[in-house]
């Protein structure tokens, strides 16, 4: 307990631990609080890291295609499979 007088100084509570002590004894975090130096934490490095997204480019694409499938869409919302004979074996069908 931190009772005794001190000229110009006043008791005040730890944010963390919520002892008594001396306002000249308290310190201020890097989260503003008002710590005792038992319960002081220094800021983590990694919060300091500028992070770049990664820039992946495929240089060239093709697209998806099975030599003698189409699937075209109806007017009513489905869809059909047309099949040609090469392609239905190459696919077990």
């Amino acid at each position: 307990m931190k009772n005794y007088y001190k000229p110009g100084d006043w008791n005040a509570l730890c944010d963390r631990c919520g002892f008594k002590f001396k306002a000249s004894e308290l310190i201020e975090d890097w989260q503003g609080l008002r710590v005792c130096r038992e319960d002081f934490e220094t800021r983590h490095p990694m919060d300091f890291l500028k992070v770049y997204p990664d820039k992946v480019y495929v240089p060239w694409t093709r697209p998806d295609y099975t030599p003698g499938v189409s699937v075209s869409s109806s007017s009513t919302g489905g869809t059909a499979l047309a099949t040609s004979a090469l392609a239905s074996r190459r696919l077990g069908l």
